[in-house]
């Protein structure tokens, strides 16, 4: 029974000697102070339920201290009169209006744009739908003339005539307003043919020679450029000889 006594003070003795070290420690290297140790009995001296409730509670307080502050600051403040009121309120509507108002140009006007494009793509489309029409009526002028098995009767007979004849020819039918007849007979001549007959009128009508050469260009390029045209809607007219 001695011996338990004696491992009992010599235990306590550690655990003493230990708290006296670690608080001289504490103090050698400045971290304890008189008033260091009283916050720290103070904050064990409360459960921590208690100091939960005082720290609720002082936060409260000072709620209501600064909402009574507020609310004497608004009060001690002059009121504003009603003319002055009445006078802003009115300024206000009167810029909400302004407001309302420019958004309704703003809409008018871009509804102004819409009715002029689709104005502009309606007279774009009518002009796309005529030049497709006139191009298929010339297409099938063409055929009319070109097509018919007199029409290469008729051709091989000029191709069998001298160039000076064949020329003579031509000019009569030239002027009886046959001159469509007259591009299309040289556009289906042979190449050699054709050069010699209009050789034959540049000689002695050197303007009307001209007019058969570009009517024969032009012709040509209506017939190849006309669908190309009306596929890109492009807005010029398609050349019609």
């Amino acid at each position: 029974m001695k011996s338990v006594w004696m491992i009992i003070s010599a235990l306590a003795l550690a655990n003493v000697l230990a708290v006296g070290g670690l608080l001289g420690w504490l103090s050698a290297t400045d971290r304890l102070s008189k008033d260091r140790v009283q916050r720290i009995r103070e904050m064990l001296g409360k459960p921590i339920a208690v100091e939960e409730q005082e720290r609720l509670a002082a936060e409260a307080a000072a709620k209501q201290q600064a909402d009574d502050e507020a609310r004497a600051i608004r009060l001690a403040a002059a009121p504003v009169p009603a003319a002055v009121q009445i006078a802003a309120e009115r300024e206000e509507t009167e810029l909400a209006h302004q407001r309302m108002l420019r958004r309704q140009r703003e809409i008018d006007d871009l509804g102004a744009q819409l009715v002029r494009r689709q104005d502009d793509l309606d007279q774009r489309e009518r002009e796309l739908h005529h030049r497709i029409a006139a191009f298929e009526a010339e297409k099938q002028r063409y055929l009319e003339i070109e097509g018919a098995g007199q029409f290469r009767a008729a051709l091989e007979t000029l191709e069998g005539l001298k160039a000076k004849e064949a020329k003579a020819l031509l000019g009569t039918m030239l002027d009886q307003g046959l001159g469509e007849q007259v591009v299309a007979y040289l556009s289906r001549m042979d190449d050699r043919k054709r050069s010699a007959i209009v050789s034959e009128f540049a000689r002695e009508q050197p303007s009307l020679a001209a007019d058969l050469l570009e009517r024969l260009r032009t012709r040509g390029v209506a017939t190849a450029s006309a669908p190309r045209t009306a596929a890109a809607n492009d807005p010029a007219e398609p050349a019609i000889p």
